[in-house]
């Protein structure tokens, strides 16, 4: 029994009808242990940068952020992130996007080894990251949901592009938010949900339902944090 997940995904590798969603252990992997390459790092960042340009903080705000960042639980860990975003002004302001310029957006790769072993499965791979390492790596561009004809092909492998962008929705909840509204019709998730993952994410689900729609047909492979690699 144990087996029987790696095991589907082998055959789905091979037969081309998987989707591989790149997250934040991919970026530690292959940037080194730089602090922002991860979800907490960058949020902890985001909130030393909100009290050097925010002026109008209320007393013991990036306290209480901070402790949310830290408790380990998913709902304070959006809820940071919504908070950081806010206060910089996401997703349009300026200040917003010369903090993730100069955070995840200046991460350069050190290890490509991991992104190249994605890459030569030959299957479409997503990632819901700020950086660029992927395409530093593959040398080719990204399509984003926003395109959502591309995308759609893409998923089904009909796109050429080296991956797909989801502009890092697991950061900020309005992004996330808008990608469901545009992108995913509300539908029930009990046989789309990721396999062998844990996740049990409302959003993600409806992602999934949207996928389940698409023609795409494969498992999702969500790669772990680089010590369960």
């Amino acid at each position: 029994m144990a087996q029987t997940l790696p095991n589907d995904l082998r055959s789905c590798i091979a037969s081309k009808e998987a989707l591989v969603v790149v997250g934040a252990g991919v970026s530690i992997a292959s940037a080194g242990e730089t602090d922002v390459a991860s979800w907490t790092g960058l949020l902890r960042n985001g909130v030393a940068r909100c009290a050097e340009v925010c002026g109008d903080l209320p007393a013991g705000w990036s306290e209480r952020v901070l402790a949310e960042i830290e408790s380990g639980d998913m709902d304070d860990l959006l809820s940071a992130a919504e908070k950081v975003s806010r206060k910089l002004g996401a997703p349009d302001s300026g200040e917003y996007s010369r903090w993730l310029r100069e955070t995840a957006g200046s991460l350069r790769v050190r290890n490509p080894d991991l992104i190249r072993a994605l890459s030569r499965l030959e299957v479409p791979l997503a990632t819901t990251n700020y950086d660029a390492l992927l395409e530093q790596v593959t040398g080719r561009s990204a399509i984003t949901w926003r395109d959502a004809a591309r995308f759609e092909r893409f998923i089904r492998g009909d796109e050429d592009a080296s991956f797909a962008w989801l502009l890092g929705a697991t950061l900020v909840c309005r992004a996330w938010d808008t990608l469901l509204r545009e992108a995913v019709e509300p539908s029930a998730c009990s046989s789309t949900s990721p396999r062998g993952t844990g996740h049990q994410d409302h959003g993600l689900c409806r992602l999934w339902g949207w996928l389940e729609g698409s023609q795409f047909r494969g498992p999702f492979a969500m790669v772990p944090t680089p010590g369960r690699i």
